[in-house]
C-alpha cells in the first residue's frame, strides 16, 4: 500500500536538448555565425540544430529499443509530470553534459551561455512554475563560470549551476574558488553531474555497458575526492554541493576510507581540510547525493548519512531511467522510515535547490 507523500520533487530530470531545439539562436557572434555556417555546409536541411560538437560515439538508446521520450520541451515535461505526479522537476541537459570534454577555452563558455538562455526562456519560462533548471557551467574557464552563475541566478531565474564530472579539471583546484565564492554570494547550489562519456583514466572500454557502469561513479567520486581533500567544504562551509547520477550507497564506504586517509596523513597532504571528511556529511549539512530507487542498502545508508541529503531522481527521459516506476518503488519500499521517504521525495531536493515549500 502506498504511503502518504507530502510532496514529490524530481531532483534530477533531463532535457534532450539536441532534438529540434533553437539553442543556437541564443548564441552571440562570432559563435552564432560559426554554427550557422557549419550547419549550412554540413547539413543544409538541419538549420542551426546541427550538433555543435562531436558526440561520444555511444549508441545510448540501442537504436530505438531503450528510447523513453523526446524530453525537449516544456510541454513534454509537464505531460510526464502528471504520471507521478511530480510537483516540481529540476532539469539538467543531456548533450551539454559532454561540455567538459571540449578542448577549447572560449567556445564551451559561449555554448553554456546559449543553453542557459534557452532553458530559461523555453523551459522554465513555459513550465507553469513546475519546471526548474540548473545552468551549464563550462569547467574550462572557472572565472567565466562564476560570472555565468551570477547571471543565471540573478537575471534568468535558474536554480544554480552544474559542472560535468567528466573533464580534465579537478574541482578542488583553487582556480574554482571564484565560482564557489559566487555560489555562496548568490546562495546557489553547485551540482557535479556524471555523464558516462569518457573513461576516468586508462584505456577506454569496448562497450557502453562497461563505460557507463564504471565511469559514472568513478568521475563523480574523483571530483568528490578532489573537493574534499583540497578543503573546498572547509573554506566554504555554507556552499551546497550535490553529487549526482551515481547512486548514494557508496557514500558511507568511501567516507570511511577518506577518514582513514585523513587521520593517517591529512596533516601533510590535506592541510586545508579542517576536519575528517565524515564531519561534512550528515543530516542538515550541505553535501547532497542523487540516489537510485533500487539500491538495496538505501535504508542503512540513510541511517548513516542522514534522511535529508539524498534526492529522488527520475532521470527521465534517459534510457536507464524507470520513471514513474522508480517513484512508486520509493513510495512503497518497506525498509525506509517515513522520515527517510519524505527526505528522498522532497526534503533533500528542497534544501539543496532552495525550493519554496509553499
Amino acid at each position: 500500500m502506498a504511503q502518504t507523500v507530502e510532496r514529490r520533487v524530481d531532483g534530477d530530470g533531463h532535457l534532450m536538448e539536441f532534438f529540434g531545439t533553437n539553442i543556437a539562436d541564443y548564441l552571440e557572434d562570432p559563435w552564432y555565425s560559426r554554427v550557422r555556417d557549419a550547419a549550412a555546409s554540413w547539413a543544409p536541411t538541419a538549420g542551426t540544430t546541427f550538433p555543435w560538437f562531436p558526440g561520444d560515439g555511444w549508441d545510448r538508446n540501442h537504436g530505438a529499443d531503450l528510447f523513453k521520450g523526446r524530453g525537449n520541451s516544456a510541454d513534454d515535461w509537464l505531460e510526464q509530470m502528471e504520471l507521478g505526479p511530480l510537483d516540481v522537476a529540476v532539469l539538467y541537459p543531456s548533450f551539454f553534459l559532454q561540455i567538459g570534454a571540449l578542448h577549447h577555452r572560449e567556445w564551451p563558455a559561449a555554448g553554456a551561455r546559449a543553453y542557459n538562455s534557452w532553458v530559461s526562456a523555453e523551459i522554465v519560462g513555459k513550465g507553469n512554475g513546475k519546471l526548474r533548471a540548473m545552468a551549464v557551467l563550462a569547467p574550462q574557464d572557472p572565472t567565466a563560470a562564476a560570472d555565468e552563475l551570477r547571471r543565471v541566478v540573478e537575471t534568468l531565474g535558474l536554480s544554480g549551476g552544474m559542472l560535468p564530472a567528466d573533464t580534465a579539471a579537478q574541482f578542488g583546484d583553487r582556480s574554482f574558488d571564484a565560482l564557489y565564492r559566487a555560489a555562496v554570494d548568490v546562495d546557489a547550489p553547485i551540482a557535479v553531474h556524471a555523464s558516462g562519456t569518457h573513461l576516468a583514466g586508462g584505456k577506454p572500454f569496448p562497450t557502453f555497458i562497461q563505460t557507463h557502469a564504471y565511469n559514472h561513479p568513478a568521475a563523480v567520486i574523483g571530483q568528490f575526492t578532489s573537493m574534499m581533500f583540497e578543503g573546498v567544504f572547509s573554506r566554504y562551509p555554507t556552499l551546497r554541493v550535490g553529487f549526482l547520477e551515481c547512486g548514494a550507497t557508496w557514500v558511507p564506504w568511501y567516507v570511511d576510507r577518506m577518514d582513514e586517509e585523513y587521520h593517517a596523513r591529512g596533516a601533510w597532504e590535506a592541510p586545508d581540510l579542517a576536519a575528517a571528511p565524515s564531519e561534512y556529511v550528515g543530516a542538515g549539512k550541505n553535501l547532497f547525493f542523487g540516489l537510485e530507487a533500487d539500491e538495496r542498502m538505501l535504508g542503512p545508508t540513510l541511517d548513516l548519512i542522514g534522511a535529508d541529503v539524498a534526492m529522488y531522481a527520475s532521470d527521465w527521459p534517459h534510457w536507464d531511467g524507470e520513471y514513474p516506476g522508480s517513484l512508486r518503488e520509493i513510495e512503497n519500499r518497506p525498509d525506509l522510515s517515513e522520515d527517510q521517504r519524505q527526505g528522498i521525495l522532497h526534503r533533500a531536493a528542497e534544501r539543496f535547490y532552495g525550493l519554496s515549500t509553499d
